[in-house]
């Protein structure tokens, strides 16, 4: 009995350390889908209305994916029981694997929750203009300004001073989802509607409409509203909110 004590706890911590494995590798792999690990991180544009959406954050697509891509555990649990009951008598096996399944979910849980952490901490981040500008350029997104400058405090211009490292890992993985070209036209520049989900405060982003990104938008993401000022709104990944204003998008990155 005691031979099989030291097989069963052998056998149980290989399933731990197994399960832990795939549930960090289902991370990673859910991060390098949603854009690079460094570059991860309402109201409305310049109309001046009131915002895009009051909802609060849920999450963003990554807690999502990485949800759904974690091991199954009931089915860690099944071989498990499967597997003792093989090697030891039911009773003994019963005994063993509750706990063990129960070290497999809690495994999993806690590097799910670690890894969300590590993706909301990542996506707060705050970049310089040159900094943000930089890892649009490497992604092929262009940037306008109609005064040809980035000065921040000056509504004619385009800036991204300040702006959230998830606001643009969002924007970046828009350009590879869609496969469109993404021109910037509005940042964290003065000019546009206060509150806490907005412009100034690194959330939102404008850009150039074109018949790719707007056919992309608009055949992939439900129609779920329409704003004061007449802009209809579009519910992206994550409770990511698309409005079509009359010259531009005007896009909330939760």
């Amino acid at each position: 009995m005691r031979f099989a004590a030291c097989v069963l706890l052998a056998v149980q911590t290989s399933i731990i350390a197994l399960t832990a494995a795939e549930a960090d590798t289902a991370h990673a792999r859910v991060a390098l889908d949603a854009g690079s690990p460094a570059d991860t991180a309402g109201t409305t544009g310049t109309t001046g209305t009131t915002g895009t959406d009051g909802a609060h954050d849920t999450g963003g697509t990554g807690g999502t994916r990485a949800a759904e891509a974690l091991p199954d555990v009931h089915g860690r649990a099944r071989e498990i029981t499967f597997y003792l009951a093989r090697v030891l008598p039911t009773d003994v096996a019963y005994r063993a694997a509750t706990p063990t399944v129960q070290h497999v979910a809690q495994a999993v849980q806690d590097r799910g929750e670690a890894a969300s952490e590590r993706k909301r901490a990542r996506a707060a981040v705050r970049l310089g203009h040159h900094k943000a500008m930089r890892r649009v350029k490497r992604s092929g997104i262009r940037w306008h300004s109609s005064g040809g400058c980035t000065n921040r405090e000056v509504r004619t211009c385009t800036s991204l001073a300040s702006v959230r490292a998830g606001t643009i890992s969002a924007v970046i993985a828009l350009k590879r989802r869609s496969q469109c070209p993404i021109k910037i036209t509005g940042g964290t520049e003065a000019g546009h509607a206060p509150g806490a989900y907005s412009h100034g405060n690194g959330y939102k982003l404008d850009i150039t409409l074109n018949a790719c990104v707007d056919h992309f938008i608009t055949h992939n993401y439900p129609l779920y509203s329409v704003r004061g000022d007449g802009a209809r709104l579009y519910r992206g990944p994550g409770g990511d909110v698309y409005a079509r204003e009359s010259d531009h998008w005007d896009i909330l990155f939760r």
